[in-house]
């Protein structure tokens, strides 16, 4: 049992290879606030609402939701009211003390279990990147560099990417260069990424090809970059439940810190 949704999805060719022939199922969408989900059935990635664990409130979600508070006011489904296919901001009471917490979690109605909407956690409000427009996702980045670096022989690439705010702005990927990938042409890499995105993301590649985002870039690092990322994060306070690596950055103050772990221009 794991999760298989949002970004964890993106491991399922990994798992299923770890532990081939086993069945999979999704892990309960549980988290500090409350369980929301549970699993039920052979479902690969969803599970019925919770009902009976609190009071659940749902928030159409907004195409430009940047993540923030939702207003008080905002106007507010029972669960009873969802529709498939469409996607909800949660809002959460229990007794625990929470009153109509906004959880800032997205999740999408793939179904139901009797009268009883089947919830796919999709990821947290906000977690896409657009300068102009071009909704960027982690899934989008994923796909592009797994298709780029990722394959049998190099493993799974340890990377994300990072929105920077320029004139015009533009995409980098950091990623540990390990010596496998030292062969690979670092500015060959990058195109080969910002044209695989375009492939992925047609809004991407229009604001590409108006000149509206510059070419995406590659920041190599040192192998073990990200570990030490997260252990130098761990030491300054952070929590470890809230060290979470994500493809993609909700802004570029991660670079701060990754640009002490560069590693020699290799493949150059």
């Amino acid at each position: 049992m794991c999760w298989n949704s949002a970004s964890a999805a993106l491991y399922r060719p990994w798992s299923s290879r770890l532990a081939a022939g086993v069945a999979t199922l999704p892990f309960s969408t549980t988290g500090t606030e409350g369980i929301v989900t549970l699993p039920v059935d052979g479902h690969l990635s969803a599970g019925p609402l919770a009902v009976g664990q609190g009071h659940f409130a749902f928030v159409p979600r907004q195409d430009l939701d940047d993540g923030g508070p939702l207003p008080e006011d905002a106007s507010a489904l029972g669960y009873d009211e969802l529709e498939p296919g469409a996607d909800y901001r949660l809002v959460m009471s229990q007794a625990n003390g929470l009153y109509r917490y906004d959880v800032g979690d997205v999740y999408r109605v793939v179904g139901a279990v009797g009268a009883t909407p089947r919830l796919e956690f999709l990821a947290r409000a906000g977690f896409q990147s657009t300068f102009t427009g071009e909704k960027l996702t982690e899934s989008d980045v994923h796909t592009a560099v797994m298709r780029v670096l990722g394959s049998e022989r190099t493993g799974h690439p340890h990377f994300c990417g990072v929105p920077v705010r320029d004139t015009p702005p533009h995409y980098l990927v950091a990623v540990e260069w390990a010596d496998v990938h030292g062969a690979l042409n670092v500015q060959d890499t990058a195109r080969r990424i910002d044209a695989t995105l375009q492939e992925v993301n047609v809004e991407y590649a229009e604001k590409r090809r108006s000149g509206r985002l510059r070419p995406l870039q590659v920041l190599p690092l040192v192998p073990g970059a990200f570990g030490r990322i997260a252990e130098r994060r761990f030491r300054q306070g952070a929590a470890g439940a809230q060290i979470k690596h994500h493809w993609l950055r909700k802004d570029s103050a991660f670079l701060d810190t990754a640009r002490d772990l560069v590693r020699a221009r290799p493949g150059t």
